[in-house]
């Protein structure tokens, strides 16, 4: 088999599978399963390296540090996956090791928003109290 026909199979696969999951979303969009992507193929490492993005972007739109923190770990994972499959691949290793810190000053931040919204609080009140 040529190398334009392996490239066609590849493509077509690729759109079939898009376009089943396209159909299942629209039956029920929350019920998408990211890992459902390994079937196909358990270890690609691209695949792994976008299950560990798409686990970070889901942590980073959780703000309860504990349950955000699954889903970095579960990132971690994936990204540790991708650079077994692939160490030589420069953004897979930054993944990896950038995983962790992001956790790190997400929750710093949550902690940051919550103390200043806390002060800002103790300042209305003190201005509200003034006021009687």
């Amino acid at each position: 088999m040529g190398s334009h026909q392996r490239e066609f199979d590849r493509v077509s696969l690729l759109e079939n599978t898009r376009e089943t999951a396209e159909a299942e979303y629209a039956k029920n969009p929350l019920d998408a399963d990211l890992e459902e992507a390994l079937v196909i193929n358990p270890t690609k490492h691209d695949t792994l390296w976008s299950l560990g993005n798409a686990h970070i972007s889901q942590g980073l739109l959780i703000p309860d540090p504990n349950e955000s923190k699954v889903y970095f770990s579960k990132a971690s994972q994936y990204f540790q996956q991708a650079v077994d499959r692939d160490p030589c691949n420069e953004l897979y290793q930054k993944s990896l090791e950038v995983a962790p810190k992001l956790l790190n000053c997400m929750q710093t931040s949550i902690t940051m928003v919550a103390l200043l919204c806390s002060s800002q609080l103790e300042l209305l009140l003190l201005l509200v109290l003034r006021s009687d």
